[in-house]
């Protein structure tokens, strides 16, 4: 009697070992479908993605739940919806620390600062973007590296602090080509000439981007920023009929794979363009799209922005009125952003609007504000991450055993099963 329970718990756990193999395997082959996938088609990641996950929480393993999660998380940032993509990633983010994960830590750090820089909160941008910087020094990662100092470049660029931008994406650009990684390198020069654009250097972005073209193969989601950047680029060379071309194709590959934030980035683009052109009802009809998306996917950076142009707009067309109402909204936006070069601007331009209509108390308060922010140290607060270095020190090592242990289990999983017919043959015999 006593052998027959030995042997039922014996079935029991070899049966939940090959099951939870069988899972992880299945997670395995699920995850490397989703990286074919990247950059190439996002709407084929969800179903895996989600596949992923719901085995990982059955098997209830940190490991893969953060790693499934994460994947998740990044599915929702390319389409937008910030809400969904903080709730996954948050959640991976929390499961890979637990399970000591290096690699899908600063992954998941690096995916919450891009969820909240489009959330404009720039100091938890910062943050987190640091918290994968610091991981990937503790833990001598220098491909992840690489990531690190693009993101925190883009964080420079979206606060219009431009020289700290080129720095970082300067850095970048040199590892990427030190590693030979084409997408990563078709990142840099983009990000590199968008800067320079922002500079008034528009031979320097052109030169950028061409030279990016080289590098782009089948990945779709860089092949469309380089478009938009092509085509803002020769508009502001004063080529109008090519910078239209290009930005049309750009327009029409975003909408066939649905990248709703970049769809946001094409219509600020075409009003920018048809501003150029004097053409207001095209530029309106743009930027009412684009307010549209903004709220959408609750992208708070381009929804100031968008708010800032529908105020200038006005300015050109003469409704001051109206002009003045769209950068307050603007201006509490940003204010509750922290997003500080941006808020200069605005002021600028509001207390412009006021001595123009007359109104120097408003006026003086504008440019009192202009001041006195130029006075405020506007630097991103630095932040320790919330991971002792004693942690860090074992994460790598963590990681490593993680993976050694997946072929391990299932490796003794088939021992046990075999063990397992053996010992029902004995008894079989034996009862015979």
């Amino acid at each position: 009697m006593r052998s027959t329970k030995y042997l039922f718990v014996l079935i029991f756990i070899t049966f939940n070992i090959n099951l939870n193999g069988q899972h992880k395997t299945l997670i395995e082959n699920y995850l490397q479908k989703i990286d074919t996938f990247k950059y190439v088609d996002y709407n084929e990641i969800y179903d895996y993605a989600i596949a992923a996950y719901n085995l990982s929480l059955q098997t209830k393993d940190t490991f893969y739940l953060g790693r499934t999660a994460k994947e998740l998380g990044a599915y929702y940032i390319f389409k937008g919806k910030q809400d969904s993509a903080l709730y996954y990633t948050n959640q991976a983010f929390k499961f890979s620390n637990t399970a000591k994960d290096s690699l899908n830590l600063s992954l998941t750090a690096n995916n919450l600062g891009v969820i909240y820089q489009n959330m404009a909160n720039y100091d938890s941008a910062y943050k987190y973007f640091m918290i994968s910087y610091n991981i990937n020094i503790a833990t001598d990662n220098k491909k992840e590296l690489i990531a690190d100092f693009n993101n925190l470049g883009m964080l420079y660029y979206v606060m219009n602090n431009y020289p700290k931008a080129i720095e970082n994406f300067t850095i970048f650009l040199n590892m990427a080509l030190e590693n030979n990684d084409s997408t990563l390198i078709t990142e840099a020069y983009i990000n590199l000439a968008l800067t320079f654009n922002q500079l008034d250097k528009y031979n320097y972005a052109l030169d950028f981007l061409n030279k990016s073209l080289r590098y782009t193969g089948k990945n779709i989601y860089k092949k469309v920023k380089i478009l938009d950047n092509l085509g803002i680029t020769y508009a502001y060379l004063e080529n109008y009929k090519k910078a239209k071309e290009v930005l049309d194709i750009s327009y029409k590959i975003k909408l066939k794979y649905g990248f709703l934030s970049e769809l946001i980035q094409s219509h600020l683009y075409y009003a920018e363009y048809f501003a150029m052109l004097s053409e207001f009802d095209s530029l309106e009809s743009h930027l009412a799209d684009a307010m549209q998306l903004c709220f959408e996917t609750k992208n708070l950076r381009l929804t100031y922005y968008t708010l800032t142009m529908y105020g200038l707009f006005f300015r050109e067309m003469g409704f001051i009125d109206k002009a003045i109402a769209y950068l307050i909204n603007a201006e509490e936006i940003a204010t509750n952003a922290k997003a500080y070069n941006y808020l200069l601007e605005i002021y600028q331009n509001l207390a412009d609007l006021y001595v123009s209509v007359e109104n120097y108390q408003k006026a003086y308060e504008y440019q009192k504000k202009y001041t006195d922010l130029l006075l405020v140290n506007d630097t991103i607060r630095e932040i320790s991450p919330p991971i002792s270095n004693e942690e860090l020190d074992n994460v790598n090592q963590a990681t490593v055993f993680k993976n050694n242990n997946f072929y391990l289990f299932l490796i003794l999983g088939i021992l046990m099963a075999i063990t397992t017919l053996l010992i029902i043959n004995l008894i079989y015999k034996n009862k015979h």
